[in-house]
């Protein structure tokens, strides 16, 4: 296929049909050099022209074996048997061969350091690719092991090629990376990079490695069930700005470059211990009751508590016991993200319909909850003060029913 040919941007053909897809135009040429997609790699996007006609190539497809290249924003005419010049989107094309390549060289690199890997589908854009793979533990270590492999073969100026095979013959190729049972063509296109991995791959790809110029990963997170790599290629820019991101860094922190990762460590590590610490104390200040937080309601004591982004299972266990004296019913207002999640209990000598007082209390801020017996949790769109004064009402009405 001419599309094949990496560096053909340029190309006269000639048009062999037309036809009308709503309000755009698909026409299919005699040899077109617009890649129709696949493989991960999207399709080629550029211009048609002739004397007196002009259209953008939007999009470019397979219908059965016809290639259809599908037009906007024409302007003139043209029908069978016409000659156009095609126009490639050559820096869109170079990003992307850029990218297949990278990507056949960073999975292979991958492979190499994590043995249990599997690629699960790419996607190939223009300024930032994607890997998806199975493994059982990938990290940052590792990903820095691989690349820095796939750099080095890259910078090496390893030819890539392409050949054609026989299906029968593939499944003889161990050094081969295919899936055979997904091909149903009985010949398989080949592109191998030079003494470091061989793949099937029906893609475009640079003719040499020092092409793709750089491989640069990005970053990297779990997304259902597989872990996406991103990655970029041809990163020069980029390095120089992490470069100088890491040299800043490194001064504020007051350490050298190479320590920054142990550092950010270390400090993590102490803001978790005093995040413990304040969880500590913060619990303990809510095991205790402060006279302003204590008030007798007739033969009732309400027990009343505010606090801020407080581990729910914690208060509740807090709620437990200070609701264990006779006669005690505990509030606790916790605020959260603009909303305040109100956690209730009730001593077990008390008659009271926790869920039923709390949906009362709520309805106020328009919130909701639910409980059980002398337990009940529910959240609304108000302040904690406001949400305890409320309670506090609701429990003066309620007081003398339960005496």
């Amino acid at each position: 296929m001419k599309y094949h040919e990496a560096e053909v941007y340029e190309q006269t053909s000639r048009v062999k049909s037309l036809e009308q897809d709503g309000s755009d135009t698909l026409v299919e040429l005699g040899e077109s050099i617009f890649y129709p997609g696949g493989g991960g790699q999207p399709c080629d996007l550029g211009q048609l022209s002739a004397h007196g006609f002009k259209a953008e190539v939007i999009e470019v497809f397979k219908r059965g074996d016809r290639e259809l290249h599908r037009l906007s924003s024409v302007r003139g005419s043209i029908k069978p048997g016409d000659d156009v010049e095609q126009h490639l989107d050559a820096g869109r094309r170079l990003a992307l061969v850029r990218m297949h390549t990278g990507e056949h060289v960073l999975f292979k690199a991958l492979q190499n350091v994590i043995k249990d890997i599997e690629l699960d589908k790419i996607s190939l854009e223009v300024k930032e690719s994607r890997l998806y793979v199975k493994c059982k533990d990938l990290n940052w270590d590792r990903l820095g092991e691989a690349e820095a492999i796939a750099n080095r073969v890259i910078w090496e100026s390893r030819p890539v090629k392409t050949r054609l095979v026989k299906k029968d013959a593939a499944a003889s190729m161990p050094e081969l990376r295919i899936r055979l049972d997904r091909i149903k063509s009985d010949t398989i296109r080949i592109v191998e990079v030079e003494g470091f991995d061989t793949a099937a791959c029906k893609g475009i790809h640079v003719k040499n490695t020092t092409q793709v110029g750089n491989i640069l990963i990005t970053g990297f997170n779990i997304v259902k069930g597989s872990y996406e790599i991103r990655f970029k290629t041809n990163a020069r820019q980029e390095l120089f700005e992490l470069a100088l991101a890491a040299r800043e860094a490194a001064s504020q922190l007051g350490v050298q470059p190479s320590r920054i990762h142990e550092t950010i460590t270390s400090l993590q590590q102490d803001l978790e211990a005093m995040k413990k610490q304040l969880r500590s104390l913060e619990a303990e200040r809510l095991a205790n009751i402060s006279d302003d937080e204590k008030k007798e309601i007739g033969s009732i004591t309400l027990i009343t508590k505010t606090t801020d982004n407080f581990d729910q299972k914690q208060i509740t266990q807090i709620a437990g016991r200070l609701s264990e004296d006779a006669k005690t019913i505990v509030a606790i207002a916790n605020r959260q993200e603009g909303r305040t999640t109100l956690t209730l209990m009730a001593s077990a000598d008390l008659n009271i319909d926790a869920p039923k007082l709390l949906k009362e209390t709520l309805a106020k801020f328009s919130g909701k909850g639910g409980g059980r017996g002398q337990f009940a949790t529910g959240s609304a769109e108000a302040g904690a003060e406001e949400v305890i004064t409320a309670l506090k009402e609701k429990v003066m009405v309620l007081a003398p029913s339960l005496t």
